[in-house]
């Protein structure tokens, strides 16, 4: 339904690749929980207090954040610290870890760089051997790609005019998956199947603990 652009009035097909913005963050949490049904990922053990992406001076408290905080947005931390996304400024915590939710990009951002340095591959790789690549989801990266740049819609504002297109080439879990409606639609797909216990990419106890409530809003 609907066009690639609002000036080439190209359709929409079903290999139309589209910029899933925050809807990368549930992505990476199946990676996340992939990577605890593998023991190299605990949700409730503190990130190391030297990891350098824990960035917050003078606070103690960064030692109590946990990956399952930050997959809740309950760490404490900003949506993105002064000075744009991936700065390398201080990253302050905003509350003590667990207390309360508060929705954070940079938590995201935080723990993807924790992965990375824990399993030495970076997200974009990592993401394709173990999701996209076992699912034969051919037009999905956490990075551009002139392939996918191919193929990738143009949004339009409400005025009717058009956006213009990303292009992040930097991966960051928060925000920058690039897929299609039937690429997503299979993401969903498999953790339904997880959920009912046929066989898929999680297991039935991870599926369960990525969908249970984790904290009252």
């Amino acid at each position: 339904f609907g066009v690639r652009s609002v000036t080439a009035k190209e359709p929409v097909t079903p290999d139309t690749v589209f910029e899933a913005a925050s809807m990368s963050k549930p992505v990476f949490a199946m990676l996340a929980l992939q990577l605890v049904d593998a023991g190299q990922l605990d949700l409730d053990r503190p990130l190391p207090a030297d990891d350098p992406a824990a960035a917050v001076p003078d606070q103690p408290e960064k030692r109590l954040v946990t990956p399952r905080m930050l997959l809740s947005h309950t760490a404490g931390y900003p949506n993105w610290r002064p000075g744009g996304e991936e700065g390398e400024g201080p990253l302050p915590l905003l509350f003590h870890p667990g207390a309360r939710f508060g929705y954070s990009g940079e938590g995201i951002f935080l723990l993807q760089r924790h992965v990375e340095r824990s399993t030495g591959q970076p997200l974009d790789a990592l993401a394709q051997r173990r999701l996209f690549g076992p699912l034969g989801l051919q037009h999905s990266g956490f990075g551009w790609t002139p392939e996918l740049g191919a193929l990738q819609a143009s949004g339009h504002r409400r005025d009717g005019t058009a956006q213009p297109r990303s292009a992040y080439q930097h991966p960051n879990a928060a925000y920058t998956l690039y897929t299609t409606a039937g690429d997503y639609a299979r993401l969903l797909v498999e953790m339904l199947r997880a959920e009912r216990g046929e066989p898929a990419l999680l297991s039935p106890a991870a599926a369960r603990e990525m969908l249970r409530h984790q904290v009252a809003v």
